[in-house]
């Protein structure tokens, strides 16, 4: 099997040691980041350090899924309201039909 790696393509380090006029330091890219979670393809625990540019596809696939699941309360939420509605139209229609009735029956009664 062919073995493939990946370089950055920025040509740098994530992560390097230097030493800074006498000061030992660790020089770390901006954009090397811990990653905590789940994966949202296989489920599976997350905790790595990487490239946040690497992992732009996986972030993708995770607010794809909150999307959806954000689309599908959303819609839901419009059925029950649009339900309730629908309910209170009719219940308004009774009262208004019902008011009216005992109107005409008043008048008619009255005359």
């Amino acid at each position: 099997m062919k073995r493939i790696i990946t370089e950055c393509p920025l040509v740098m380090e994530c992560e390097k040691d230097a030493v800074v006029g006498e000061e030992k330091v660790t020089m770390r890219c901006a954009w090397y980041t811990k990653l905590i979670g789940q994966h949202p393809q296989t489920g599976a625990e997350l905790e790595q350090w990487g490239c946040a540019m690497a992992m732009i596809p996986v972030l993708q696939v995770e607010t794809s899924n909150m999307v959806r699941g954000v689309q599908a309360a959303t819609e839901s939420l419009r059925n029950e309201n649009s339900n309730a509605g629908s309910q209170a139209l009719e219940g308004m229609t009774a009262l208004a039909r019902a008011i009216q009735s005992s109107t005409m029956l008043t008048i008619e009664g009255g005359s």
